[in-house]
């Protein structure tokens, strides 16, 4: 995780989903056919199914474990009844073992199901994978898959992991076994990625079958959806940048900025008020980034992403003035200076925010802003909550590079000094 950075804790759920996490509601969108025969258990029951000795005799640690991790979501399955079968006793084989299934109607299992067998509603595989990691007990993978680590082609979106120790995560990921792990540049990508680097599974098997996060990109070729990319690279691969190969849509809109649109290289920043390390980027950087964007070197992009709601109403009168004034450098004055205050202990409140524009517009321009700050919070919020999470975004200062010429982005999630900040620039910048 990168230092620096005001997470949201969803988006931290979000990013861990397939790495430490028991997340009961992980595959709310795929329900059971409840349909079948061959029925050994009895009716209402949560099943066992294993493939080795070994994991037979982890049975009732997994109940136990399964029960009280379903406890810490508001799920009481105490008094379900429960019930150990051999994997061979099934008329197919499942994806994973341990797996977790049960046999009629189980409260709240109904929203974790991702398929059926022989009259059995089999559990979302990423339900039973963590509950086996959190009882301690190896599980196996009935297919196989190839993995390979797309790198970037910047000093800062490659992986820093060492990929060929990194099997046993993958096979947790994938839910598969990992023949092999190769490591490609983004150039000799099997499959186009929006994203590096990335992680691109190669299987004959549909590995997209049941699991939410993965997609099909190809002929035997899956990805995680767009939406976990960046963490990804940043997370999970150690990559201190994560590379867009495509500028997202939803920053085409108009937006405050500073500096000419066509200068070589635009920077957005993700910012929320409330956020100390925004206060020190700008604290930090903000002179440098008037002086880049007055020497025609760069376009520095402002973009509300609220980590704290106590200061939307602030973002919302600064963003209305925006649109009053059409007036960038206004914007960057304003949200300066309370970042100043906020570093010097002032919280950065509408009061403060109506306090400082007071300064620069006359009352009725202030007013006009005023009214129009219902209808500015919830454009703000919604965007903050769908479609800059679907990028990527999950915290804030997040600063996003973008090389007009190269046609790629660096996204670095969290603080980093004006030092870098002139690297960046100037590698995006040139040949």
């Amino acid at each position: 995780m990168a230092e620096g950075v005001c997470l949201d804790r969803k988006v931290l759920i979000i990013l861990l989903i397939a790495v430490s996490i028991f997340c009961i509601a992980a595959a709310y969108y795929y329900l059971g056919s409840h349909k079948g025969s061959s029925i050994t258990c009895s009716e209402n029951s949560i099943v066992y199914v294993y493939s080795s000795q070994k994991q037979k005799e982890k049975a009732e640690k997994f109940f136990e474990t399964f029960k009280q991790l379903a406890a810490r979501e508001g799920l009481n399955l105490s008094s379900v009844e429960t019930c150990v079968i051999d994997a061979n006793s099934l008329s197919r084989k499942l994806r994973m073992y341990p797996a977790l299934m049960y046999r009629g109607k189980v409260s709240g299992l109904e929203q974790i199901t991702v398929g059926e067998i022989d009259g059995y509603h089999i559990v979302d595989y990423m339900v039973s994978l963590n509950v086996a990691r959190y009882a301690g007990i190896e599980p196996t993978f009935t297919y196989e898959a190839k993995a390979f680590i797309v790198s970037g082609s910047s000093p800062w979106s490659r992986p820093s992991v060492d990929v060929s120790n990194m099997k046993g995560e993958l096979e947790q990921l994938a839910l598969a076994k990992i023949t092999d792990v190769v490591e490609v540049s983004v150039e000799d990508s099997l499959v186009e990625v929006d994203v590096a680097p990335a992680l691109i599974f190669e299987s004959t098997y549909n590995l997209s079958e049941g699991v939410q996060y993965l997609e099909k990109t190809g002929n035997y070729y899956y990805m995680l959806l767009k939406a976990y990319n960046v963490g990804l690279a940043q997370d999970y691969l150690g990559a201190e940048a994560a590379e867009l190969r495509k500028l997202p849509a939803v920053l085409s809109k108009d937006l405050p900025s500073l500096g000419s649109q066509d200068a070589p290289v635009r920077l957005y920043i993700f910012e929320d008020y409330l956020c100390p390390y925004c206060a020190k980027f700008y604290k930090d950087c903000y002179d440098h980034l008037v002086e880049k964007a007055k020497a025609g070197l760069l376009q520095v992009v402002a973009v509300d992403f609220i980590v704290h709601r106590e200061v939307l109403d602030a973002h919302a009168l600064t963003r209305c003035l925006y649109a009053e004034t059409s007036n960038g450098s206004l914007y960057f004055q304003i949200s300066d200076e309370l970042y100043l205050k906020y570093y010097e202990g002032v919280s950065p409140t509408l009061q403060e925010a109506v306090t400082i524009a007071a300064e620069y517009v006359s009352n009725d321009t202030l007013a006009r802003a005023k009214a129009c700050m219902l209808s500015e919070r919830e454009v703000i919020y919604n965007l903050t909550l769908s479609a800059y999470y679907k990028i990527g975004i999950g915290g804030t200062p997040t600063l996003l590079f973008w090389g007009r010429d190269k046609k790629i982005g660096l996204l670095f999630t969290g603080y980093i000094p004006w030092s870098q900040v002139e690297e960046v620039v100037d590698w995006l910048s040139g040949d």
